[in-house]
């Protein structure tokens, strides 16, 4: 190829590329907005976005010091997340100067090759530094910037930009979408108070509930009773929290959803140390089927929204869900005695100045009888008795004839609680609740009447057995096991063989023997009587112990029997010494269970 062919090709190619740069000087010009339109757009105060194709419509969003407000076409808390993101495409605007109007002219092109002849979006933000308005025309060719035309001292709308297209997508968004769908801004600490108002038919259930100064909930209305703190916090979170499915913007809708408001089903308001808020909800409407869903108006504002049935299912009977269930609100510390009794039976426990318990029994002959308390059976008593929990609230003021329809006139079972301090609080218990499970219940110092679970009679059964000490021996350090044997007495008496280990094991038992249920406080010399039947000891566990100060080997021999194991956690043992029929501790029945033969578990 000659040089000059050579040379002409290259002339030619640097022409078109000068050409190709110049027409396409709008896709690669540098990012380089001014400093004048950062300072603009930098830290808006008050953002205007107007569409006017193909329908003329505005919003404008104000920044306050809780945040960014609607203002226009309605009042509303704007949604955080949407004006956030706005804001900061804003502040990190990328734009670029293209060229002036004079230029493209002179190209033969006009504002409509743009999309700049009719804006379809527009952007006025004003700020401390001024004001200025970006209007968008097309997408340029690679579809990641849009045409502007900014309004600006600098400009003065004689220049085209480009600028990031995610600016128009973040604000090209419908006036639903800017709006919080929390409608209960109101923060959780602050509510000092709230009421729900249903109307039922021509009836209006009105409840209040207030906190006390020192944090605890209380229902004032429709009777006065104490909230449960936790359940009325989670009530508050979850209400406060809640959101509009979607908001009535529609001029025919809102019209027709506005009739549903003038006498609304619901009436929710929460009281601040300084401010107030209202929500009315009002009949379902006909939408989706199966929806249940109900329009919504913050009382003072215009706008219409949609909730859920999620929202009414919260509200409706707030009062018996929110009402303190505890039936007796006490602290077990405080407490110094326990009284239980039926019809036949009264027994005490009393709290002692060294912390031991004493259980005083008064049988239906009159007598009394007196046994040491065990404190863990006493303390696992308070801590389920103090656990109890009311099933349903049968009535709130019930009347006299209606309390011996309960059975309160004769109370199966009743049990009183006093405290160190001279607080008293009494349950009772009456018939067994018609038509639901449980019982009824009630306390002296209150008039509500409930159910109470089904074990609450077993539980309040005044058995002395149940509270006194289990401890039946308990050798001291200075005392000595000489020697440890384990005799079957069933037709001989044979002993059977134990190792070191084995008998350091049941040492271990000996020296504090402690039953795991006393059955009787009578040692039957056959045997022990359960369940209706006699069950012959099978084995006696024989210990030899020194004394101290005494003389020779082995003072005192301790004797305990025991049967064949009977179930999976019954073994049956008595003491003659203490006189006392027992049921053995877990860990000796698994030790037995080791050393006895098979035929000894016919029930392992």
């Amino acid at each position: 190829m000659k040089p000059s062919t050579l040379l002409l090709i290259a002339l030619n190619a640097v022409t078109f590329f000068g050409i190709y740069q110049l027409t396409n000087k709008d896709e690669n010009s540098t990012i380089n907005p001014t400093i004048a339109l950062v300072q603009l757009l930098g830290d808006p105060q008050k953002i205007t976005i107007g569409k006017e194709f193909p329908v003329n419509t505005s919003l404008t969003l104000e920044k306050e010091e809780s945040g960014w407000n609607i203002l226009t076409p309605m009042k509303w808390k704007a949604d955080e997340f949407a004006t956030s993101k706005l804001t900061g495409r804003l502040r990190h605007i990328e734009a670029r100067r293209l060229f002036s109007l004079e230029e493209i002219k002179e190209k033969g092109e006009s504002l409509a090759d743009y999309g700049l002849d009719r804006s379809d979006l527009t952007i006025t933000v004003e700020s401390k530094s001024g004001k200025v308005t970006l209007a968008f025309g097309s997408p340029t060719r690679d579809g990641r910037e849009r045409y502007v035309m900014p309004d600006f001292d600098e400009s003065e709308k004689t220049e085209i930009w480009a600028v990031n297209a995610s600016l128009w997508d973040t604000a090209n968004i419908s006036v639903a979408e800017w709006m919080e769908r929390e409608f209960l801004k109101f923060p959780v600490y602050d509510v000092r108070a709230f009421g729900i108002r249903i109307k039922q038919g021509d009836t209006l259930v009105k409840t209040r509930i207030m906190r006390g100064k020192s944090g605890e909930w209380n229902i004032t209305s429709p009777i006065q009773s104490p909230a449960d703190t936790d359940n009325v916090r989670l009530f508050l979170n979850q209400l406060i929290s809640s959101k509009a499915i979607r908001f009535v913007t529609d001029p025919v809708e809102i019209k027709s959803l506005s009739s549903r408001l003038d006498s609304p089903v619901f009436r929710i308001y929460l009281e601040g140390s300084s401010s107030g808020r209202s929500i009315i909800i009002g009949e379902p409407i006909d939408e989706e089927e199966g929806a249940n869903l109900r329009p919504a108006q913050v009382e003072g504002e215009s706008s219409i929204f949609i909730v859920n049935e999620s929202l009414v299912s919260l509200l409706a009977n707030a009062e018996g869900r929110l009402r303190d269930r505890q039936l007796l609100a006490l602290d077990s510390k405080t407490i110094g005695t326990i009284e239980i009794y039926d019809s036949n039976l009264r027994l005490s426990l009393h709290k002692l100045e060294d912390g031991r318990w004493e259980v005083i029994l008064l049988d239906d002959e009159g007598e009394v009888s007196t046994r040491p308390g065990d404190v863990e059976i006493i303390e696992n008593f308070l801590y389920k008795l103090l656990s109890l929990e009311a099933l349903t609230f049968v009535s709130d003021a019930p009347s006299e004839e209606d309390l011996k329809g309960y059975g309160f006139d004769q109370p199966r079972h009743s049990v009183t609680l006093s405290t160190m301090d001279g607080e008293t609080v009494t349950l009772r218990i009456g018939h067994h609740a018609d038509g639901v499970s449980g019982w009824y219940a009630r306390r002296d110092n209150a008039p509500f009447v409930f159910t109470a679970d089904e074990t609450i009679p077993f539980l309040l059964a005044p058995s002395p057995l149940r509270f006194r000490k289990r401890l039946l021996e308990r050798l001291p350090q200075a005392i000595d096991i000489k020697d440890i044997r384990l005799m079957d007495i069933d037709v001989n008496s044979t002993e059977i063989s134990l190792d070191n280990n084995q008998t350091k094991d049941i040492e271990y038992f000996l020296r504090n023997f402690i039953a795991r249920e006393i059955i009787s406080e009578k040692y039957l010399p056959n045997g022990i009587r359960l369940r209706g039947q006699t069950i012959p000891w099978r084995y006696e566990l024989q210990s030899d112990l020194a004394l101290p100060g005494g003389e020779g080997d082995g003072n005192e021999t301790l004797v305990y029997r025991f049967t064949d194991r009977i179930g999976g956690q019954t073994w049956g043992g008595g003491s003659p010494s203490a006189n006392l029929s027992f049921l053995i501790p877990i860990g000796l029945m698994d030790l037995l269970s080791k050393i006895l033969p098979d035929d000894s578990n016919p029930n392992p």
